[in-house]
């Protein structure tokens, strides 16, 4: 995830820094490791992204009845048609929805500076979601200047 977003951010001009290949591989890292790992490196801030929900939806698509035109045949086939009615059936539609939340932090004070949620639907793949999520997030954080 994080290389995509970096690579998304670069295509953008901007330098990011997977942060992986700055901070220490432990489950919770201390305020003063992060701290120390942003000034070290000269960083103007931090994103950080989240999973917040991956569920599924179902929605009820009503039936629907409709009459169409059936060709009878014969010279003047055009002017000669019967009526069908055809029946369309209501159906359950599930979509796949994965909810993720994006923070912008200020390096220098720790402060947010931007946050937003984002939606996926029906991804068909982890790759897909964060390919998708990367090039949306990187777009919006350029419009709201965020980054240059």
């Amino acid at each position: 995830f994080e290389d995509a977003f970096s690579r998304a951010l670069a295509g953008r001009g901007v330098t990011a820094t997977p942060s992986y290949s700055v901070l220490p591989s432990q489950a919770r890292l201390s305020e003063s490791k992060i701290r120390a790992a942003l000034k070290s490196g000269g960083y103007d801030g931090a994103i950080v992204s989240h999973l917040v929900s991956a569920k599924e939806r179902a929605e009820w698509v009503p039936g629907s009845t409709r009459i169409v035109p059936t060709p009878v045949g014969g010279l003047y086939g055009y002017y000669n048609f019967a009526y069908r009615t055809v029946h369309y059936p209501g159906y359950l539609k599930r979509t796949s929805v994965v909810t993720l939340e994006t923070n912008v932090y200020a390096a220098s004070t720790g402060k947010l500076v931007w946050s937003a949620r984002s939606e996926t639907f029906d991804p068909k793949s982890t790759e897909d979601i964060v390919n998708s999520f990367s090039a949306a997030a990187t777009r919006r954080l350029r419009k709201d200047g965020i980054v240059p």
